[in-house]
């Protein structure tokens, strides 16, 4: 199970869902791992391997799509610098 849902509840902000078994962090793992190797990984419902869930454990449908970014050496000052 792993699965990524976007959830706002009365007089909050939006916030992400994430709903993980022991099959689900081992993909998450293994999927960031694949970010820092080639810079950015995408996980899918429909993916025929590692395939995200398409319903969180309640029904709810969840994210068709995450896309995990590796973005080392970012620096929060520099983007700031440059607004």
């Amino acid at each position: 199970m792993l699965s990524f849902s976007i959830a706002q509840h009365p007089g909050c902000s939006p916030h992400i869902q994430m709903c993980l078994d022991e099959k689900g962090l081992a993909l998450l793992l293994r999927q960031v791992e694949g970010a820092r190797k080639h810079g950015h990984v995408h996980l899918r419902v429909d993916d025929i391997k590692d395939a995200l869930d398409a319903k969180d454990p309640w029904g709810i449908d969840s994210t068709g799509e995450i896309i995990i970014d590796w973005v080392e050496g970012y620096d929060e000052a520099d983007v700031d610098a440059k607004s």
